[in-house]
């Protein structure tokens, strides 16, 4: 499982990596799904891929796009992966799933920490001005955590 995080209004690409670990075989009709509550924001590309050799790859980027009027939340995702295994005249179904959190956010974890950078200098330059900082200091203190 991993997160991932999305400003409201942007697109954020989740690269998914399809490998055939399976000696002796072809992996066809690789696909890759997202259910979840916004699965309605969410393109994949390519749509599908066949013909992967073993050790060869795939990578499926999962293009989510979270509208500006989502609510700063949590979701589960689930992207479930499905093909064929062809072994000779033999084939079984792939199936796989790997689940990711997506936070969707109001500002990006980088404007966050310029932000916070910015404010320490705001308040080392109110108290090289002699200005009384203390209840500043406070609150950036628990900004910070």
């Amino acid at each position: 499982e991993f997160v991932v995080e999305v400003v409201r209004g942007t697109e954020e690409t989740i690269p998914i990596t399809i490998t055939n670990t399976y000696p002796d075989s072809i992996l066809n009709d690789v696909t890759v799904n997202v259910d979840g509550f916004i699965s309605q924001y969410v393109t994949i590309s390519p749509s599908s891929t066949s013909g992967l050799l073993p050790g060869q790859s795939q990578t499926f980027n999962i293009i989510i796009n979270a509208p500006a009027y989502l609510d700063q939340d949590e979701y589960q995702l689930t992207s479930k992966i499905t093909g064929s295994i062809v072994y000779g005249n033999l084939t079984k179904n792939l199936i796989d799933k790997r689940i990711f959190t997506l936070l969707i956010q109001e500002i990006s974890h980088d404007e966050v920490m310029d932000l916070l950078e910015q404010a320490k200098q705001d308040v080392a330059d109110m108290k090289d001005a002699s200005f009384t900082t203390t209840k500043i200091e406070e609150t950036l203190t628990k900004a910070e955590i």
